[in-house]
C-alpha cells in the first residue's frame, strides 16, 4: 500500500481504507479481533464485516459507504440491481455505470465450518412464474452445490425433480 491515504480514512478504521488489488477475501482473522499481520501484510482485506462491497475508481478498489443496504438487495434473489446509490449497482454485470464493481466476502461457510463469521452461499432456482426458491434436496442442497462450486466453478449438473431432468451449469 502506498503511504499517501485519501482524505477522511484513518489507520485506526480499517473497514473504510480501500483494499488492495490483490485482495479477494475478508480477513477472518481480523473479523474475530485478532490478525497478527498489518493491514498491507496480510493476504486478506480488513474490514469489520464479513463482506464489502467496492467500486473500481482509477486503478484502486474503494469502499462504497452503502455495503450494508448493498448487501442487503444481493441476499434477495429477486433484486438483479442495487439502486441505493445515485447509479444502480447491478449485480448481473457486477457493473455502476461504467465502474466495475466487487463484492468481498470471508471464507465459505463449506471450507470453513466452525468459523461463524463465514459466507454461506445459499443456491436458488426461478419458476416459470418468478418465484424463487433455495435448492434443498439432500443431492443438490445449497452446501452440496456450494461444494461442486468450490471444486470445479465450470462444472455442469445433472439432476432430476419429479420426472423432470435438469441441467444446472455452476458458472
Amino acid at each position: 500500500m502506498s503511504a499517501a491515504r485519501p482524505a477522511g480514512l484513518m489507520e485506526e478504521d480499517p473497514a473504510r481504507l480501500p483494499s488492495h488489488l490483490h485482495k479477494i477475501e475478508i480477513c477472518l482473522f481480523f473479523l474475530k479481533g485478532h490478525c497478527i499481520h498489518p493491514i498491507e501484510k496480510c493476504c486478506g482485506a480488513h474490514y469489520r464485516l464479513p463482506y464489502s462491497w467496492e467500486v473500481l475508481e482509477g486503478n484502486q478498489w474503494t469502499l462504497l459507504e452503502s455495503s450494508e443496504e448493498i448487501e442487503e438487495d444481493y441476499c434477495n434473489p429477486q433484486k438483479t440491481c442495487s439502486t441505493v446509490d445515485v447509479e444502480a449497482l447491478c449485480f448481473d454485470t457486477m457493473t455502476r455505470g461504467l465502474q466495475k464493481v466487487r463484492r468481498l466476502s470471508s471464507a465459505s461457510s463449506v471450507l470453513q465450518p466452525t468459523f461463524l463469521l463465514t459466507t454461506e452461499w445459499l443456491w436458488y432456482w426461478e419458476e416459470e412464474d418468478g418465484n424463487w426458491n433455495q435448492y434443498d434436496s439432500p443431492t443438490n442442497s445449497s452446501t452440496e452445490l456450494e461444494q461442486k462450486f468450490l471444486n470445479n466453478p465450470q462444472e455442469v449438473v445433472e439432476f432430476t425433480a419429479g420426472s423432470q431432468t435438469y441441467t444446472l451449469s455452476l458458472k
